[in-house]
């Protein structure tokens, strides 16, 4: 059948828009909380999948906070703090209203949202190399060319492996994992205003392995995991909140694996005492020297 001139051009230009309308593009984006209330719900202007406080100063503040989802309120969830003036992010799925709650009053409080959009498939890790012998998910795949550093990275030396949690809700898809590591990377660079995400590494709790901070998986990449420690040692995060609850056995593995690698990359031994130096800084408990 011979469509009508009209019609066909409806068609055509349906076609072309598909494509864009199923990738959003990244976003971060703000609010002032209400009054600068140490708690309020807020309800943001579009829906976001990561949310973060940061203030002024640098107070440390018991932070909490949870979303409203299909099914009602979210457990409260405690969130870091760096003495940088914000809290580490909290990873909620897909949100628009969100409460927190402070034990103090900070200047200049605002919430930092960020939304990836939705992923339609699920990101496979590349093969194991000659380099890294175990699979994992590249930078350019999990996307970061939307969160592209600020700075060319610096090295140093590996002596040790710190090892993180990055406090997000642990009811994630593998299709979300991918994501998690963007938002992540995006509040760091973006609200922390760190050059890149902090961690060398991460690992989801389906035992993927996912490339950190720019400048060589294999390499002795300054991270912004530890700070006074940074120069000397890798660090790796679980992508989960693991307070109250243990990592899977898949990511607890996929952890040991990377560690391993690293330390003996470096011709560090995998196990025994080893003496590290403070750098000193403001987020670190422990002075230069």
């Amino acid at each position: 059948m011979k469509l009508p001139v009209s019609a066909a051009a409806l068609l055509c230009a349906v076609a072309l828009l598909a494509p864009a309308a199923a990738v959003a593009r990244p976003v971060d984006f703000e609010r002032a909380a209400p009054g600068g209330r140490t708690s309020a719900t807020v309800s943001a202007a579009r829906a976001f999948n990561l949310v973060g406080l940061r203030w002024r100063g640098t107070a440390t503040p018991d932070v909490e906070l949870r979303v409203l989802g299909r099914g009602g309120w979210g457990r409260w969830q405690d969130l870091g703090v760096h003495g940088s003036g914000g809290s580490d992010p909290a990873w909620v799925g897909r949100a628009r209203t969100v409460q927190y709650r402070l034990d103090r009053r900070v200047p200049g409080l605002r919430l930092h949202f960020v939304a990836v959009g939705k992923r339609r498939t699920r990101v496979h890790a590349a093969q194991a190399t000659t380099t890294t012998p175990f699979p994992y998910v590249s930078r350019e795949d999990w996307g970061a060319s939307s969160c592209v550093p600020r700075e060319a990275p610096s090295y140093g030396a590996v002596e040790a492996v710190q090892v993180h949690h990055t406090v997000s809700l642990n009811d994630y898809t593998p299709e979300e994992a991918p994501q998690i590591v963007l938002a992540i990377c995006r509040y760091h660079r973006n609200s922390n205003g760190w050059n890149d995400i902090g961690y060398n590494a991460l690992v989801d709790k389906y035992g993927t392995i996912y490339e950190g901070r720019a400048g060589g998986l294999d390499q002795a990449v300054v991270g912004a995991h530890a700070q006074g420690f940074n120069s000397q040692t890798a660090g790796v995060a679980n992508i989960g909140d693991y307070s109250s609850v243990g990592a899977s056995q898949e990511a607890l593995s996929a952890t040991a694996t990377y560690i391993r690698w690293k330390l003996g990359v470096h011709g560090q031994p995998l196990s025994g005492p080893v003496t590290l130096t403070s750098a000193g800084g403001p987020e670190s408990r422990y002075s230069a020297g």
